[in-house]
């Protein structure tokens, strides 16, 4: 892309990219404004290389993105740090989200369970949807896969169950030990107690 186009300048610190279902917009975080920027898609399959718009996203830093895939005004976003999943509401001309519209939901924590109304996220990643149409979120720190629905709510999980091993060794160490007088400041080899 020709040197000066804001496709060069926001696309060399760009982090996480996303085509909608009819090939029409490519959409682009830029990590160092935290900026969602929409691009055109013309006929021919070229991004052209002037946005067409850009908002802030509302859950931070992010590694993935995607459109739903039955209705390319819906935007998903995951939140490395802020640890949240965005569900934006694109307007007609894809230039700016509907604030009132957008969802956001994840809770910050390593090790809790996930249920319905409380989804607990650890630096989730990457996004994509499966064949019935869930939306799969790499939930990476907590090596594990958390499945949602469209409007976010939450379905399952599944994965290699880091946080059911955290969850052990806190609960064996608080079995062992009750007195907190003894657990006070104690390094037991997995974090600061």
């Amino acid at each position: 892309y020709p040197s000066g186009s804001k496709l060069r300048e926001v696309g060399g610190k760009g982090t996480a990219l996303a085509v909608d279902s009819g090939n029409n917009f490519l959409y682009l975080h830029n990590i160092d404004d935290n900026k969602i920027y929409s691009f055109e898609i013309n006929p021919s399959g070229c991004v052209e290389t002037t946005e067409t718009g850009s908002w802030t996203n509302p859950c931070g830093t992010s590694f993935g993105m995607i459109t739903d895939p039955l209705d390319s005004s819906i935007l998903y976003s995951s939140g490395r740090d802020t640890n949240k999943i965005c569900k934006m509401k694109l307007n007609n001309s894809r230039s700016d989200i509907d604030t009132s519209l957008t969802k956001i939901v994840g809770i910050g924590d390593a090790y809790e369970t996930s249920v319905a109304g409380s989804i607990y996220f650890y630096k989730p990643l990457y996004l994509a949807f499966d064949d019935s149409g869930q939306l799969l979120v790499a939930n990476s720190e907590r090596i594990e896969i958390t499945v949602l629905d469209k409007d976010l709510n939450f379905v399952r999980v599944f994965g290699l169950s880091g946080v059911s091993r955290l969850r052990g060794a806190v609960d064996a160490i608080t079995a062992v030990v009750s007195d907190s007088a003894l657990t006070e400041g104690a390094l037991f080899g997995l974090g600061l107690w």
